[in-house]
């Protein structure tokens, strides 16, 4: 499955998840832990150029498309 949508060139980010529920000082105290934000990529088939062509797009791209063609 494809990482990166090709319309908008969405793809995987690093961030990180921090405990909030520890102690008064939460935010010097908390456990953090990396991890990564992947794209929710779909292949979909659209039309370029009159031309039927197969492309891994993000949802939210998608949803957009949708919206555009009605």
């Amino acid at each position: 499955m494809a990482t990166r949508c090709d319309v908008c060139g969405k793809g995987t980010v690093i961030g990180r998840h921090i405990r909030s529920n520890v102690s008064a000082l939460w935010k010097l105290r908390a456990p953090k832990k990396s991890r990564t934000f992947k794209a929710n990529v779909r292949p979909a088939t659209i039309m370029v150029g009159g031309q039927a062509t197969r492309v891994d797009v993000c949802t939210r791209c998608l949803r957009t498309m949708a919206k555009t063609a009605a």
